[in-house]
């Protein structure tokens, strides 16, 4: 059986490979933030649930300790996005950077959801890869 790290690279590979929103992704993605044990409501037709179409919506899995940017490339033929996410903490003494994770789509809702999966399963060190 997957490790929840691993559900979340797949998320990640799942939305890194997507051409455009997928709401089956969407309610993945929103099953996955939901603790173990907890009830959550899904509305498809809420906003804030479609990480793979809004920037805002994928926004919305970043954590405080995280920064977080995107850019938007064009080749003249195709766009693409790329997510980056730099993992810090704070100390008495400064910041001290982390991780430094990396996603590419076909859009920047896309690659930001795709990094903060990637960013959480990061964090998500007690489960190994499978």
């Amino acid at each position: 059986m997957p490790t929840e790290r691993a559900k979340l690279l797949e998320l990640a590979k799942r939305c890194e490979a997507a051409s455009g929103q997928l709401r089956g992704l969407d309610y993945l993605i929103f099953c996955a933030q939901v603790p173990v044990g907890e009830k959550a409501y899904w509305d498809p037709d809420d906003p804030k649930y479609h990480f793979t179409a809004s920037i805002d919506a994928a926004l919305s899995l970043a954590k405080a300790n995280w920064l977080v940017g995107f850019k938007e490339l064009w080749d003249g033929k195709a766009k693409a996005a790329n997510a980056f996410i730099d993992l810090y903490t704070v100390k008495d003494d400064g910041l001290f950077w982390g991780d430094h994770i990396q996603a590419c789509a076909t859009t920047p809702a896309l690659a930001l959801t795709a990094a903060c999966l990637r960013a959480r399963a990061t964090e998500n060190t007690d489960a190994p890869d499978t």
